[in-house]
């Protein structure tokens, strides 16, 4: 299963997700053999900076025609009052009670460094790309004749709109 990370330090915005793309069923039921718009099913995770699980499914077009066209659910978790402690304000809070469970023992560090130190002492060259945009043109190439990067993250500010009945 191929797995792609884009990050980098002056993107468009700052966006954690995770979206996964279903395969196309081996026999379609409603795509015309000459519908080459035909997108797989898929699910967006969201979890910052909005809390948010987006799924997208193709369904049969109304009508006499078997053209499909994609139908978005999407799920939203919104709590009232955001007052979790930030991550690092949770650490010090649990070194302070003693309690080691959210800390990485040393065999897990010096695990996680073996792995890790063959790759930064290979590292392919840095590709810079425009500040403000969304990485180097060069990662399209990256994720080959799969469904590609996301341009940019949905608009959070959608919802908003939304409630205000603009």
């Amino acid at each position: 299963m191929p797995f792609y990370i884009r990050t980098g330090k002056a993107l468009n915005k700052s966006v954690t997700e995770a979206s996964l793309e279903f395969k196309l069923p081996p026999r379609p039921l409603f795509i015309h053999p000459d519908d080459e718009s035909t997108v797989p099913n898929s699910m967006r995770i969201e979890v910052k900076p909005r809390e948010a699980a987006v799924v997208t499914m193709l369904a049969k077009r109304p009508g006499e025609s078997m053209a499909t066209i994609p139908v978005e659910r999407e799920a939203v978790s919104m709590p009232e009052v955001d007052d979790a402690p930030e991550p690092y304000e949770l650490l010090i809070e649990e070194a302070m009670a003693g309690d080691a469970t959210l800390f990485a023992r040393e065999d897990s560090v010096e695990e996680a460094w073996r792995v890790v130190e063959p790759i930064l002492d290979d590292h392919p060259s840095v590709i810079p790309y425009e500040q403000g945009g969304w990485g180097p043109a060069e990662s399209d190439a990256l994720v080959g004749d799969q469904l590609g990067w996301p341009q940019e993250p949905p608009d959070h500010d959608l919802l908003a709109s939304l409630e205000k009945g603009s």
